[in-house]
C-alpha cells in the first residue's frame, strides 16, 4: 500500500523513497519522479522541484505547489546498474495548516 502524506500548498518539502527492500547489492544510477498533477493558466498543480539519489537504494523527491483539497499521486522511478527499472508510489493530500 502506498504511503500518504499531507502538506500545505505553500510548502516545498522533500520525500525519501526507499528501494532497499528489493534492490539487494544493486545500486541506483538514475532517478526521476512523475506526478499526475496538471497545471493550467488558472490552477497550478503539484510540481516536482528536483530528484536526487541518496546512497545506493533511495531517492529524494522535492515537491512544491498543489491545489488545496486535492490529492496527487507521485511515482519515483529508478534505473539500476544491473538494468532494473522500478517505480515506488505515494500520495500527497493538499491541506491548509491550522
Amino acid at each position: 500500500m502506498a504511503k500518504t502524506f499531507r502538506r500545505d500548498p505553500d510548502s516545498l518539502l522533500d520525500y525519501k523513497v526507499d528501494f532497499e527492500e528489493w534492490i539487494g547489492t544493486d545500486q541506483i544510477v538514475s532517478a526521476t519522479a512523475i506526478t499526475d498533477a496538471v497545471a493550467s493558466a488558472q490552477v497550478s498543480g503539484l510540481r516536482v522541484a528536483s530528484v536526487s539519489i541518496s546512497g545506493d537504494a533511495a531517492v529524494i523527491v522535492w515537491l512544491s505547489g498543489g491545489v488545496l483539497d486535492n490529492e496527487y499521486h507521485v511515482a519515483a522511478r529508478i534505473w539500476t546498474s544491473a538494468g532494473r527499472k522500478n517505480d515506488e508510489c505515494f500520495t500527497i493530500q493538499i491541506e491548509e495548516c491550522p
